[in-house]
């Protein structure tokens, strides 16, 4: 699965996108799901955090990047 976050793409963008592209594979593996959301994002400060301190779940993940994409609104 190869997502890539776009120049002009938002952090929510990127999100509903990779999630559309990743219920489309079978038998998803967690951790290959968050090293394939990491890997598509642009570098970055959340590449950095989660580079740093990597999310232990998908949920953690989403949560810590729901909340950058909130702050990216605001």
């Amino acid at each position: 699965m190869t997502v890539h976050q776009g120049p002009e793409e938002s952090l929510r963008e990127y999100m509903v996108r990779f999630n559309n592209e990743s219920l489309q594979v079978r038998d998803r593996d967690d951790k290959v799901v968050m090293a394939a959301f990491v890997n598509g994002l642009r570098r970055q400060k959340l590449y950095a955090e989660f580079v740093e301190r990597p999310p232990k779940s998908v949920r953690e993940m989403l949560d810590r990047t729901h909340e950058k994409a909130n702050a990216e609104e605001v």
